[in-house]
């Protein structure tokens, strides 16, 4: 007997039917080979123990601790009843099994969910994987693979649990900085921070206006658009051309080129283009688009959304035709596909061979006919730039005049094209070059002065903002040895950062105005009590994924693991600490100058008095000094704890602290 397990009704349904395990119990299926059950009322999560901050927590043992328990469905202590039951009845389809399949999404996040319920559990039975890039039928007859992706140690856990002892740590800090009990995370902090310091800049930045004076031309009744290519940083520069021009001026063709444009390849949708597409037609949030995707996804209409990135895997190539034919009975492209010559597909830019492990999201062969609203829009979008993408497409014919106006002293460049463009509406667009044969001299129709408006530092569009994030995120890739292919293995970071930027919309951190995020004075108050902490920048964040994906491909052990994660963790600590110093004076008096005032910072201790400038580090051979033990220095000359000292080469020494006559920071050693 075999166990399926997958997370949801839905799919348990679809699967129970591919695996002809069509008797319907109690919350599973069965036939005389195979059981299967979903497990979306009876999810495992795991909580951290206390981190242990001590030097050699990750020598010998883990020092991530945690324990694993049930996700609560109700507001009570205990489990309920329903879920209560549906244990006892998980228990005993394993102990029934001789071999489990995991069917599931193939997101990390979802992965790591099943290894989770697989040590509350205690499952010892052998385990394959399905991943279900799709629900079609073909695709799960083909795709049933062995389970080979558990590392060597748990990396999934490890995740999770570094980002919660995180988030408690931050929690924590802000809630006794404000009285405010909320989830921190790195994410909302990162970029909280990152569009703060945009909106200051922004606000402190000067505006730029310039003005252009553009040309209405007229040819055989065929209007055309145009701007002389001079910018003026004077309005009446503007309109001093402007007065040498009228609708009786001649304007002839002085120049003509003609030249052939290869049109950019369309890809397909990736979860962050297709959520960012729909936000800007139909300003639907980005967890509405999500549910929609996903809700698409278990009906089997489109394959799996939640990707990032935009070319199919080679396997798909034979099924294009037959899918795109399929797509005939929808009634809104019947007559585009109708033209669609199949034989003359592109595959040539849309399909890379190699396996990424994830694709661009297009549509099944299974055709729908009853959708909400939401739904029916974003199938659309997606149908549609499928048929774009495989459609071959015709180079574009530009052609370029420069004309030369009388009584101006400039020339006018004119650009007319002739073509269609997939992506953009260009003005100047002819059907034929036929139409400009005998073109010599066009009619003004009208003249206008255009005010164009430059901030030098704008602020983030949604589009920009996801731009910026992953030409970050790949220099970082490459900065790591990290081909940037492997960028598709990061979807859990950007669908977390993409949902985190709609609850910052929501919580009214930011909000939208002429297609910009500003932030509020709610997010600028966050910004500045934890601009100080490392979170505060995204680099925290995509060191510790890059550190993940090492971890998770065997290019790190597992000490060298949890070393870099306990010096982080402690960096994070540590700022913590230093940021509550700040609030409470100094102890002591200057060795020096036996002045009171100092600067404290998280490198160093400066005495402020300008005569005397003196200075000691508080980072010394890896032991950073506490505000405690700076404050014993300043007035006992000596530290009552003895440090254990990293000096080259690893070698470790045992020492005292004291200042010396002349105020010098000295090592006094003890054997």
């Amino acid at each position: 007997m075999e166990l399926i397990i997958t997370q949801s009704a839905s799919v348990a349904r679809i699967i129970a039917t591919f695996f002809n395990a069509n008797n319907r119990h109690f919350d599973y299926y069965s036939s005389q080979t195979h059981l299967v059950v979903w497990i979306d009322d009876c999810m495992v999560d795991l909580k951290p123990l206390n981190f242990k901050q001590d030097n050699d927590s990750f020598l010998g043992r883990d020092f991530l601790d945690y324990k694993l328990k049930l996700v609560k469905r109700t507001n009570k202590k205990t489990p309920c009843i329903a879920q209560s039951k549906k244990v006892q009845l998980i228990k005993r389809l394993i102990l029934k099994s001789k071999s489990i399949v995991i069917a599931t999404e193939p997101s990390k996040a979802q992965r790591r969910k099943f290894e989770y319920f697989k040590e509350f559990f205690n499952i010892t039975l052998p385990c394959k994987t399905l991943w279900l890039y799709s629900l079609e039928k073909s695709f799960l007859k083909n795709h049933l693979c062995l389970d080979n992706t558990t590392s060597c140690f748990k990396t999934y856990y490890n995740r999770d649990l570094i980002f919660k002892i995180v988030q408690n740590r931050l929690s924590r800090y802000y809630y006794n900085q404000t009285g405010t009990k909320i989830k921190l995370g790195l994410i909302k902090t990162a970029l909280i921070a990152l569009l703060s310091k945009k909106h200051l800049k922004s606000e402190a930045s000067q505006t730029k206006t310039f003005y252009r004076v553009s040309v209405e031309l007229s040819f055989k009744e065929k209007l055309f658009c145009c701007f002389f290519e001079k910018k003026y940083k004077k309005l009446k520069q503007a309109q001093n051309l402007l007065g040498l021009l009228n609708k009786d001026s001649r304007v002839e063709i002085s120049d003509k080129n003609i030249q052939t444009l290869r049109q950019k390849q369309l890809l397909l949708y990736d979860f962050i283009s297709l959520i960012i597409c729909v936000n800007k037609l139909y300003g639907f949030s980005f967890s509405k688009t999500k549910q929609a995707l996903i809700s698409l996804y278990r009906q089997r209409f489109i394959s799996y959304p939640l990707t990032l990135n935009n070319y199919l895997p080679s396997w798909y190539k034979s099924s294009i035709p037959r899918l795109l034919n399929a797509l005939r009975d929808y009634p809104l492209f019947k007559k585009e596909l109708l033209t669609l010559k199949l034989a003359r597909l592109n595959y040539k830019d849309v399909i890379v061979d190699s396996d990424l492990k994830t694709h661009g999201i297009i549509p099944t062969f299974k055709i729908p006919t009853c959708l909400n609203t939401c739904e029916k829009v974003i199938y659309q979008l997606i149908v549609k730039r499928t048929i774009d993408c495989f459609t071959p497409k015709e180079d574009v014919k530009k052609v370029s005049l420069n004309l030369f106006v009388d009584g101006a002293r400039f020339d006018l460049p004119l650009e007319i094209y002739k073509g269609e463009f997939l992506k953009d509406n260009l003005v100047n667009q002819v059907d034929t070059l036929e139409q400009l044969n005998g073109m010599k001299v066009f009619k003004i129709e009208s003249v206008n002065i255009t005010t164009h408006t430059k901030k030098q530092n704008a602020l983030f569009g949604i589009e920009g903002l996801f731009k910026k994030l992953k030409k970050d995120f790949i220099k970082i890739l490459h900065e790591n040895a990290i081909s940037q292919i492997h960028f598709c293995y990061f979807t859990d970071l950007f669908l977390g950062l993409s949902l985190t930027l709609d609850q910052l919309i929501k919580q009214e951190y930011l909000y939208i105005d002429n297609k910009e995020l500003v932030c509020t004075n709610k997010a600028l108050d966050y910004y500045f009590k934890t601009k100080d902490l490392p979170v505060s920048s995204f680099a925290y964040l995509f060191d510790f994924e890059v550190l993940f994906f090492k971890a998770n491909q065997a290019e790190i052990n597992k000490q060298m693991f949890y070393k870099i994660s306990c010096e982080k963790l402690k960096e994070l600590s540590q700022s913590i600490s230093y940021l509550k110093e700040l609030k409470e004076p100094l102890k002591g008096s200057c060795p020096k100058c036996l002045g009171s005032k100092f600067e404290l910072s998280y490198q160093r201790l400066v005495c402020l008095n300008k005569t005397c400038n003196w200075t000691i580090p508080r980072l010394v051979f890896g032991v950073h000094l506490s505000k405690k033990e700076l404050e014993e220095l300043l007035e006992l000359k000596k530290t009552s704890r003895v440090f254990v000292f990293k000096a080259r080469d690893n070698i470790c020494f045992k020492a005292y602290l004291f200042l010396d006559k002349n105020a010098r920071l000295m090592f006094d050693t003890v054997k």
